[in-house]
């Protein structure tokens, strides 16, 4: 496999999680009780650790 391809689907598989982490966060938000409170916060902290991710590379 090139470097290209490894790269496309390095970028592919962030922005599949990121938006499985919106995704758990828009779900959570929208009802209500402790366990979808949990499932909002997983969401949060995979866009926070993506977030860290991005930016550990501009130290």
């Amino acid at each position: 496999m090139t470097e290209s391809a490894k790269t496309i689907l390095n970028i592919i598989g962030k922005l599949l999680f990121f938006f499985f982490c919106v995704s758990l966060v828009i779900y959570g938000q929208r009802t209500i009780g402790y366990h979808f409170l949990f499932i909002e916060l997983l969401g949060l902290a995979g866009v926070l650790l993506q977030l860290w991710n991005y930016n550990r590379k501009f130290k």
